[in-house]
């Protein structure tokens, strides 16, 4: 058995040839996952003063559909038999997404790839993570994951998600089978620095006790980068109505804070932006706040999202997003996009340097010290 510095050291990976498998809409994305991971591969250091060339395949499926309606899924086992091959997808997980996704996998462990990985920037069906008794909701992650391992078995190796809308999510599997990434340090970190360029007069507004939570470690970090600049923090105390909408009951911690600041609302997702817009409005109208930026790691932006924030009296002057869900190929977006309101952080090299440390086993948590 290889010790770990041996490991690091070999040429090839165990794990066979990469390739890149993207589901239907992340083609292009493919390609410039191959061309930054093969661009990482010839970077020395070092453990490697070669660097570890890592050559690229992509694999595109096919889906369609018979005439009779049956689903149809071709691919060949050219670049996937014995190669470790990870699937480019995202959410929502809506049904033919998930429907074509299982089909995938099957596919995958029918043409003897030797490893599988699911590479998804938002987590299918996060938000049905809990029994809700109101409206006997059940919660789909589980069932889904019991699926996706029963078609692939022993190949499919792991699942890679970003920011997942709760926690439990990384227990619904095997151990280590769903692996939470983050992106939250990326996302505060850029509105305080673009706030810190206009004034020193900010203040962290969470939504809830959760996005507080999820936040903790990163508002730590970048306290630490900012030692002579004050971050305070509120958050919102409000009971969620139904699956597009919170109501707001107050806001706790040091609301004088919010007087003249601008408002800096970091979570996990916006839907419909209701919720957000709603809380913005309060900042300003109500305490005194001179502007509010939304950030969010997900940009779902269901119905008319887009538009609310697109509007000119929108209390919401920017909305930083990551593009975990693909931004650039939905016209729905073409407003908000054109209002300038929208400022994107790409995900990209993260992207790309979870796939090259996964493909030689190296620990993929140690992404944010390699660029």
């Amino acid at each position: 058995m290889l010790s770990p510095e041996e490991r690091r050291a070999r040429p090839h990976s165990d794990n066979g040839g990469l390739t890149l498998i993207p589901m239907p809409g992340f083609e292009e994305i493919a390609k410039q996952l191959k061309e930054l991971i093969e661009k990482k591969s010839l970077r020395k250091t070092a453990d490697h003063p070669e660097g570890r060339i890592t050559p690229v395949d992509i694999a595109i499926p096919m889906f369609g559909t018979y005439v009779n309606g049956e689903p149809q899924v071709g691919l060949g086992k050219k670049h996937v038999g014995g190669h470790d091959c990870y699937v480019i997808t995202s959410g929502p997980g809506t049904c033919e997404m998930l429907t074509r996704l299982l089909f995938l996998i099957g596919c995958l462990k029918g043409r003897r790839a030797r490893r599988i990985t699911i590479m998804t920037g938002y987590f299918p069906l996060g938000r049905s993570d809990k029994i809700i008794r109101k409206t006997n909701e059940f919660p789909m992650p589980p069932i889904f994951v019991r699926a996706l391992k029963a078609v692939g078995g022993s190949k499919l190796d792991r699942m890679v998600c970003v920011d997942p809308h709760c926690e439990q999510i990384s227990g619904f599997g095997p151990s280590g089978f769903i692996s939470p990434v983050e992106m939250t340090y990326q996302l505060l970190s850029r509105m305080i620095d673009d706030a810190l360029k206009i004034q020193d007069r900010i203040c962290v507004a969470f939504p809830d006790g959760t996005a507080r939570k999820r936040f903790k470690e990163t508002l730590r970090a970048v306290r630490k980068e900012h030692p002579h600049i004050s971050i305070p923090v509120v958050t919102v105390d409000a009971e969620r109505e139904d699956d597009t909408e919170k109501k707001i009951e107050g806001v706790t911690g040091n609301i004088l804070a919010l007087k003249d600041a601008i408002v800096l609302a970091p979570d996990d997702e916006t839907a419909t932006g209701g919720t957000q817009i709603n809380a913005a409005e309060l900042y300003i109208k109500d305490l005194g706040a001179k502007e509010v930026w939304a950030g969010v790691t997900h940009a779902v932006m269901c119905g008319n999202a887009a538009e609310k924030f697109a509007k000119p009296d929108c209390a919401i002057s920017r909305l930083y997003v990551t593009d975990t869900i693909p931004i650039l190929n939905r016209p729905s977006l073409t407003p908000l996009i054109e209002s300038k309101r929208l400022h994107l952080i790409s995900w990209m090299e993260e992207f790309a340097l979870i796939i090259f440390y996964a493909h030689w086993d190296d620990d993929i948590y140690d992404i944010r010290g390699a660029h």
